[in-house]
């Protein structure tokens, strides 16, 4: 069976006939579904690095400008297997809850060729402190032509080839992405102008025709208290008109974003694994294999992708960058933003217990009388708009457990509600409420269990 497969490849290849055209490409297009959403939307092995592939909502919770560029061989070793170039530029704007994005994809499906160029934008939708909602749109067009380069010289006369005229089209996709803490739940939509697949084939009009395609996500970050590693499992749903849905099921481990590994499967085609390595501060390199288990790729050499990408460096700091001996009595625009001198030391996800931040027994109101240290942290935080920081709030035990969460949490907003009167911006907090689950010594212990803390997010 493998050897007449390849066989019939070779044979498309090399002639251009009416009757092989009309098999050939019948047989790209409506091969079983995994082999047609490959087609009509590549399976990109490396989503999980870069999720603005199937959902452009992705790009409002990103806080560095990023770029992207993905070479993916399909079944390699066959000739006229699918390729596919990407490059996607996503561009953060968190200050303003915001993200725009540009993605240009070529992909070459032996004699037919693909071409599309997208805008996106998204926006982000604070619902509470942990809850979040964004939305995404692109917009752009789609060019389908002929690979004449790969048309035989003796096929040329034939006037069929002729009658499969350059196409361009409108596209688009759509997504929605809600997060809370470290769940995601994401339906993107992509091709939204398409007029829906068919199983019947218009030798006349022989490109592809595109469907709309929606693929549901859902994503969890497991973070142990201990160790480096962070785990991710990632489940993705793919549907479309006319063809049965497909599943895809990942697991991701990385090493303090240094190092990282995948392993997925995919209902209908294979398995694919995944490595990569961060090779300077702003370049990540990894690398893709899928084995396919059925149709065509059991006669190739298998899948490779590789992925590129570059995170541009965010503006210098003058906080960190002005030495404190230039401070003088009357501020200037150049030493304002230095740090107060018991921050200076703290370290990203270091907490720093506030000491005389009071609220009333089982109350979340302020005592307005201790405020002094968090005037200073709004006022640091007012002059470093770059800087995030997390408040979280801690109670002992004496409370049950579900109620001393609710207490905590509440003492976080109203913490969180001051800063802003301040002039702080809300992107710049993130609220949470701890409950008893963080004690510092016996969990009985009222006076140093029940504190306020502050943790560097971002600076």
């Amino acid at each position: 069976m493998k050897m007449r497969l390849y066989i019939f490849l070779q044979t498309f290849v090399s002639s251009f006939t009416h009757k092989l055209f009309l098999i050939s490409l019948i047989w790209v297009m409506l091969l079983p579904i995994a082999v047609m959403y490959a087609q009509q939307a590549p399976l990109m092995t490396h989503y999980y690095l870069n999720r603005f592939v199937f959902n452009p909502s992705h790009i409002s919770t990103q806080d560095a400008n990023q770029l992207h560029l993905i070479y993916r061989n399909q079944w390699a070793g066959l000739q006229g297997a699918p390729e596919t170039f990407l490059l996607t530029y996503q561009h953060a704007l968190p200050a303003k809850k915001m993200g725009l994005g540009a993605t240009l994809k070529r992909e070459n499906l032996n004699l037919i060729a693909q071409t599309s160029a997208l805008l996106s934008y998204a926006y982000l939708v604070n619902i509470n402190t942990n809850q979040k909602l964004s939305f995404g749109l692109s917009l752009g067009t789609m060019y389908s032509s002929i690979n004449w380069d790969k048309v035989m010289l003796e096929d040329l006369i034939d006037p069929r080839l002729y009658s499969n005229d350059d196409q361009f089209r409108a596209d688009g996709n759509f997504g929605v992405l809600y997060t809370y803490h470290h769940l995601q739940l994401g339906l993107g939509v992509q091709h939204l102008f398409a007029r829906g697949a068919s199983t019947k084939f218009d030798l006349n009009n022989a490109f592809l025709r595109y469907a709309n395609h929606s693929i549901f996500s859902a994503s969890y970050k497991i973070k142990p208290k201990k160790g480096d590693w962070t785990i991710e499992p990632i489940f993705l749903y793919r549907f479309a008109n006319n063809f049965p849905g497909q599943i895809d099921i990942s697991i991701v481990a990385e090493w303090k974003g240094k190092a990282w590994t995948s392993l997925g499967y995919r209902n209908s085609y294979g398995y694919a694994l995944s490595a990569g390595v961060r090779i300077s501060e702003q370049v990540r390199v990894s690398y893709a294999y899928e084995i396919a288990n059925r149709n065509v790729g059991v006669a190739s050499n298998g899948t490779h992708e590789i992925m590129l990408n570059y995170s541009f460096k965010k503006k210098k700091n003058p906080a960190t960058d002005t030495p404190k001996e230039i401070i003088t009595d009357t501020p200037s625009q150049e030493n304002k933003n230095v740090l107060p001198e018991k921050y200076q030391s703290l370290q990203v996800g270091q907490p720093h217990k506030l000491t005389s931040i009071k609220f009333g027994n089982n109350s979340s109101e302020l005592d307005k009388d201790n405020l002094q240290e968090l005037d200073e942290l709004a006022e640091m935080l007012r002059n470093n708009t770059n800087i995030q920081v997390e408040i979280g709030a801690h109670t002992d035990n004496t409370i049950e457990s579900n109620l001393s969460k609710t207490l905590t949490q509440k003492r976080a907003e109203t913490i969180g509600k001051y800063l802003n009167s301040k002039g702080v911006k809300k992107y710049q907090l993130s609220l949470v409420g701890y409950g008893s689950s963080r004690p510092l010594a016996g969990n009985d212990d009222e006076i140093n269990n029940n504190r306020i803390e502050i943790k560097l997010l971002k600076m």
